[in-house]
């Protein structure tokens, strides 16, 4: 994924994604984030450092298709916070 800081200030961010139960599992630990929990269908992640204005970092972490559905993410949200 990428996260943008539009503003001018730098954030701290952590991405939280969701897919169907079963659908995925993690089997990687992630790049440009720290893993802040693994809930079931849940994946959180923090960044390793604070966002700069107008910029933007790509993290992501491995995983595999679980034995049913698809492995398409149902959600994803991001929260910002001073850094």
């Amino acid at each position: 994924m990428t996260v943008t800081n539009n503003g001018t200030k730098a954030h701290n961010w952590k991405a939280t994604v969701t897919y169907k139960p079963s659908s995925y599992s993690v089997t990687g630990g992630p790049w440009n984030a720290k893993p802040a929990a693994f809930n079931g269908n849940q994946i959180e992640l923090v960044g390793t450092s604070s966002l700069s204005g107008k910029s933007s970092i790509t993290a992501g972490f491995a995983g595999r298709k679980g034995a049913k559905g698809s492995a398409q993410p149902t959600g994803c949200s991001v929260v910002a916070t001073a850094g």
